[in-house]
Parts: structure tokens; sequence; C-alpha cells
């Protein structure tokens, strides 16, 4: 209730509404703000990247724990909320814009320069983390965009619609994968996720959410010859998802036909299966086989 309040009284101060266009939905949960420090587990040593900061109420905890807090935010109006409350930690940072249109790789490394050599950081383990709550229906481009950036990040941890966060974290090979969940995959592996209720928001959304724990790996897996083309297939045969896999690529009018049939063939998978039920391991022997014929 203290946060609650806390978030009415800024937005009151201010004169802030909520907009919908920026997926605005302030968390307003003690127990759940302890829950995603406690999961990201940040440190002293840790520099962190906050996307959608909003008012300041998980960037307030992240700053009692980290080394440095980057905070991007695109809305005007909480510039100076944020600014008023932070400008004494030397330990923050706000960068006001759009995350998608920023040179991330020139801001990242700008901070990490302040606390170590740049070249030793990137060839260490220790990297940046990510603490994101940001509008669901530009998840997957953010998502992406700080996929790659891996050589500067380590783990995300990001708020995204509950049924998002089914699809990343579902089993290659089973109903729940989706094309994202592949290519999520091949860069990170699903490290845990934590409810959380659609009541623990200022305004309350529609749909409940999960904080889902991403960890990049070093090296991306599976192993392909092409990685332009595994995501290709990989689209093409989710294109059309109630297709088999076989149509919905055949469809996307990218690949040769007669090979691809001839691959599945010598793979001993059946034609009639649909894309989803191909795992990680069947997509990159298709790709394998394909750039060897």
């Amino acid at each position: 209730m203290e946060i609650y309040n806390e978030t009415k009284m800024i937005m009151k101060k201010y004169g802030l509404d909520f907009k919908k266009k920026f997926g605005q939905n302030f968390l307003v949960s003690e127990e759940i703000l302890e829950e995603i420090i406690m999961f990201s587990d940040i440190t002293n040593e840790d520099i962190v990247l906050e996307i959608g900061p909003g008012i300041g109420t998980l960037t307030s905890k992240l700053l009692s724990k980290a080394k440095h807090v980057i905070s991007v935010e695109i809305d005007d109006e909480l510039v100076k909320p944020l600014t008023d409350r932070f400008f004494m930690y030397k330990n923050f940072t706000l960068i006001h814009d759009d995350i998608l249109k920023i040179n991330l790789k020139e801001e990242l490394e700008k901070i990490i320069s302040k606390y170590y050599d740049l070249e030793m950081f990137l060839k260490g383990d220790k990297k940046i983390k990510v603490v994101a709550n940001i509008p669901y229906y530009i998840t997957t481009p953010i998502l992406l965009e700080l996929i790659s950036k891996r050589e500067y990040i380590s783990e995300i941890y990001i708020m995204v619609q509950k049924e998002v966060s089914e699809r990343l974290r579902a089993t290659l090979g089973t109903r729940g994968g989706s094309s994202i969940t592949y290519m999520t995959n091949y860069y990170s592996n699903c490290i845990g996720y934590i409810d959380v209720p659609k009541g623990n928001f200022m305004p309350e959304p529609k749909v409940d959410s999960e904080v889902i724990g991403l960890r990049l790996r070093k090296v991306p897996y599976p192993e392909v010859v092409d990685e332009d083309m595994y995501f290709k297939i990989i689209k093409a045969g989710f294109m059309h998802r109630r297709k088999t896999f076989l149509n919905s690529v055949k469809l996307s009018g990218l690949f040769d036909m007669v090979k691809i049939k001839d691959i599945l063939e010598e793979l001993e998978i059946d034609e009639r299966v649909r894309p989803e039920k191909l795992t990680e391991i069947d997509y990159a022997n298709i790709v394998n086989n394909y750039k060897r014929k």
C-alpha cells in the first residue's frame, strides 16, 4: 500500500497521466519488487541497464544494490520526476530516448569505461544485466536488440505478458513453441520466471504478466553453418502455423522444395510434421544439410 500511495502522490505532484501509447502500468507491489531484485541477483559489481523506469520505483532499489544504473525512458513527462528523485546519485545515468533509436553500444561503452578497462570487460564473464518493463507490443524488437548486444550483456530480466513468457520458455519441439522461442533459445537459455498477477499494477492491465530471466549464451546453440538461413527457415516454417512445416516453407518461396523434401527423408522426419514439433536440432540439421547439397 505504501508504494501504491507513493505512486499516486508522485503522479499528482507532477500532473502525470498514464499513457497507453507507452504501455504504462506502474508496478506497485513491494513484494514483487523485492522478488525482482532477488531474482536478478544484482550486486555492487553490476552495471544495470533499466528500460522503462517509470517514476523510479524499481530504480531506487536497483541503485541501492548496483555499481551503476543506466535508465532509458522515452516519456518526456517522466524526465523531471526521475531527475528530481535521483540527481544526488553518482551511480545513476538517465537517457531520455527510445531504446530502439539510441546508439546502445556507444552508451554502454561510455558507462563501462568509467569503471573497467573496456577490452578486459568484454573478454570477461561479468557483463551488464538488463531489467526491463516495456510496452508489450514491442517486446520482440527490444528483445532482439538486446540480444544483438550480447557482447556487452549477460542477463536479461524482462517483464512480458504471461502468454509471451510461456512461449519464450516453452520446451522446443512442443505445441507451446513459436518462431521467437527458437530464435531466443539460440542465443540464450531461460533461468526462471516470476509470476506477476495484473493486480500488482497501477492501472491494472487486462492480462497477467511474468518477469522472465534469460542468460545469454557465450556460444549460440545449436551449431549451424548459416545463421541467417536457420532463422529464415524457422520463420518460414511458422508463417502458416496451421499448415505442415513443408507446406508453410513452400509458401514462403525461399527454398528449393526438392532439396527440402530429400533432407526430411534423409533425416527420417515425417513430411506431415508441424513446425512446432521440430526441435532446434532438427532445424539445424535441415539447414546444415541444405547448405551442403
